[in-house]
């Protein structure tokens, strides 16, 4: 015999805090909101457990992943050759890192709203499970971020329209496709590895002392990337000389992830490369 009960608390709980969570996106009091949104929701998926526990208990593996999601993007953006990348570039290669996890989490999100929606009937967890398998397969070209996106529109949705007194499902199977999920995982760890690869600039001379860092690729010319590490009131690294000459005064910088950024180009010859920096002056041998 079906048994329903009253679930209309839960329901508001989820539907806010799904809202409030996309407010993350925005800077500074976005990030508040978005917290507010995600406690908001987690108390939605803990009393959703009297109607059914499967996407709550999902919702805390979701959480232990997102903590590892955060220390894999930190581990990544921390790697020398980030500091060589335009910010945009950095940024893509830091969703890449995190892809196969985002995949994990994405697959186990259409394992909720498929919940929700035997909880419910509601068709618009049916059509969110859709768009996040069709968002998640097309993340890397970016297209499957806005697609990603419409999914969690369609969820919120799902979460407004559905039934005050959806029906009891306590109990039972996750039913998750292991065998799915790890073609999943393979296929986004896969795909990450050759994008990261095409992109990462190669050099012939990677050379660091302190808190300088020097990238060399070699040819004609040679292409140089200072790099220094820490932000500083203006040019953190003052004056920089090839064998005697000075050839940049500070007039010149970008910041990418805190570090400092200047780019030259040198003589295949030069054999002293000098740096004076906010903290000291750094000599390293080109020969």
């Amino acid at each position: 015999m079906e048994r329903r009960t009253l679930a209309k608390n839960a329901k508001s709980l989820l539907y806010w805090g799904s809202i409030l969570s996309l407010f993350s996106l925005i800077p500074i009091i976005g990030s508040l909101l978005g917290l507010i949104g995600v406690i908001l929701y987690f108390v939605g998926l803990y009393e959703w457990k009297d109607v059914d526990d499967r996407p709550f208990t999902l919702g805390i593996v979701q959480l232990i992943l997102g903590l590892f999601y955060v220390v894999l993007l930190i581990i990544g953006m921390e790697s020398g050759f980030f500091s060589t990348l335009s910010f945009s570039k950095a940024f893509y290669i830091g969703l890449l890192y995190t892809y196969p996890l985002t995949a994990i989490v994405t697959m186990l999100t259409r394992y909720q709203v498929q919940y929700f929606y035997e909880a419910t009937e509601e068709e618009s967890f049916l059509t969110a499970k859709k768009l996040y398998l069709v968002g998640i397969l097309t993340f890397p070209f970016i297209v499957g971020i806005f697609i990603g996106f419409a999914g969690r529109i369609f969820e919120i949705i799902g979460y407004s329209h559905m039934t005050d007194t959806p029906k009891v499902l306590k109990g039972r199977e996750f039913g998750i496709d292991i065998r799915q999920m790890g073609a999943i995982f393979v296929y986004a760890l896969v795909l990450s590895l050759l994008i990261i690869h095409v992109m990462i600039p190669r050099y012939d001379i990677t050379l660091r002392k302190g808190k300088v860092e020097v990238f060399i690729k070699k040819g004609e010319v040679y292409d140089v990337k200072v790099v220094y590490h820490g932000r500083c009131w203006g040019s953190c690294i003052k004056e920089i000389s090839v064998d005697g000459k000075v050839v940049y005064w500070g007039n010149s910088y970008s910041y990418v992830n805190d570090k400092q950024i200047v780019t030259l180009k040198i003589s295949a010859n030069s054999s002293m490369l000098t740096i004076n920096a906010q903290d000291g002056v750094y000599t390293f041998s080109l020969s």
